[in-house]
């Protein structure tokens, strides 16, 4: 398994998800948007323990102390497969430290879960071609914030 450092405007979406569900306060946003990220980076770091500030995989631009200084950006609602999505990913690239069973972060992801209607988790399963196209024009992909490249994380 790979892990890699999720982006700030993936952590945004994740926040807006958790504010239009009613899961999170708008005032919590930031604190919440840390913890996310936090979590996340604790992943990587265990995953990587040789890795250092600025050359986790993830954002070129991304150094451990973004997370301290996260502040939300509000992004559009995404759907309910496109946040599905976001959080799947999110999950899997923070789960590889032994903290993540009893953590907040993997707690909101499934209450979060929890509000996706189960056509949409069906459609996730199935996880047609389609939805790739469906998920990165939500998202606005390609990034404008390249990945960093680590030759020894290709599969």
């Amino acid at each position: 398994m790979s892990a890699w450092i999720v982006s700030k405007r993936h952590i945004d979406h994740m926040v807006t998800a958790l504010i239009a569900r009613e899961l999170v306060s708008p005032l919590e946003a930031d604190p919440i948007g840390r913890m996310l990220w936090r979590e996340n980076l604790k992943s990587v770091a265990y995953r990587y323990p040789s890795d250092v500030d600025g050359t986790r995989p993830g954002p070129m631009s991304f150094r451990d102390g973004d997370v301290e200084r996260y502040e939300w950006r509000e992004t559009p609602v995404l759907d309910d497969l496109q946040t599905l999505v976001t959080f799947h990913c999110y999950g899997y690239q923070s789960c590889e430290h032994p903290g993540w069973d009893p953590s907040l972060s993997k707690a909101l992801c499934e209450r979060l879960e929890a509000t996706i209607p189960e056509e949409a988790k069906l459609r996730y399963s199935r996880h047609a071609a389609a939805d790739n196209d469906h998920i990165m024009e939500a998202w606005g992909w390609p990034d404008d914030e390249p990945l960093a490249a680590r030759p020894d994380l290709i599969l």
